[in-house]
């Protein structure tokens, strides 16, 4: 990671798959890799709760996201080296066929509104070499000022958030991510500013700014880069009463 422990520019940290990278071809092919290794009722059990979790309908829709459900239902009978083969599966795969994601709407433009003023960085728990790939398919790798994969969120994640504050204020900081367990509680718990995407309608969680795509927070996110200290007073967090989540992964 290059960004100085002591840097004073704001700090804008983005996640990768199901923020940055829109699709659910990757998330498919763990899903299918998982299921390859599973008994047949395990396997179709699976199969059809990822589907629910994507259509949004319940009792799946309360997991993280979908990888997290793939983990919690598959993965976690495997050994670890067996579902991290099944999660790099879909990392090669992802590298293989960029043509099957993309940026949401209005990534592009605020990256470049903000370059300049504000650190754009992206740190995933995908590896490095095959998100920088993605990235520069997507026409998105020069609009970052680093990336830092093989993050192991959440587990790993206070630690990079610690380097990348260095001497800033918690609300000159804002991690943005669709999965609440791993993007958000670790910032909020070091006072950073949060942005939530929250695209299937997840029950209600704390988080400054919190939307089902990214351009209906895109706003928040200008409105924060202009002036963080002024956001922070107008943003207070939202007190909600969230619905536990199933155990939480460091696969992204």
């Amino acid at each position: 990671m290059s960004i100085p422990s002591g840097a004073l520019q704001p700090a804008l940290v983005l996640d990768f798959d199901g923020t940055v990278c829109i699709g659910s071809g990757p998330l498919w092919v763990y899903a299918q890799a998982v299921c390859e290794l599973l008994p047949p009722e395990r396997a179709s059990t699976l199969h059809g709760a990822l589907e629910d979790y994507l259509a949004g309908r319940s009792p799946h829709s309360s997991y993280g996201d979908g990888y997290a459900l793939v983990a919690d239902l598959g993965s976690r009978f495997l050994s670890p080296e067996c579902s991290g083969a099944c999660y790099r599966r879909s990392r090669e795969w992802l590298g293989d066929h960029p043509d099957e994601v993309a940026p949401p709407e209005g990534l592009a433009s605020l990256l470049d509104e903000l370059d300049g003023r504000v650190r754009r960085l992206l740190v995933t728990n995908s590896p490095q070499p095959s998100a920088e790939q993605v990235l520069d398919h997507l026409g998105l790798g020069s609009r970052f000022d680093d990336v830092l994969g093989s993050a192991r969120k959440p587990s790993g994640f206070p630690p990079i958030l610690t380097t990348l504050q260095g001497r800033c204020p918690g609300w000159a900081c804002m991690s943005v991510g669709d999965f609440w367990s791993n993007d958000i509680e670790p910032a909020l718990a070091q006072g950073w500013m949060t942005g939530w995407l929250n695209p299937v309608g997840l029950d209600p969680r704390p988080s400054h700014l919190s939307a089902q795509t990214f351009q209906q927070m895109r706003d928040g996110l200008l409105e924060w880069a202009e002036n963080p200290e002024r956001f922070s007073t107008g943003h207070a967090l939202p007190e909600v009463d969230a619905m536990p989540l199933p155990p939480r992964t460091d696969n992204d």
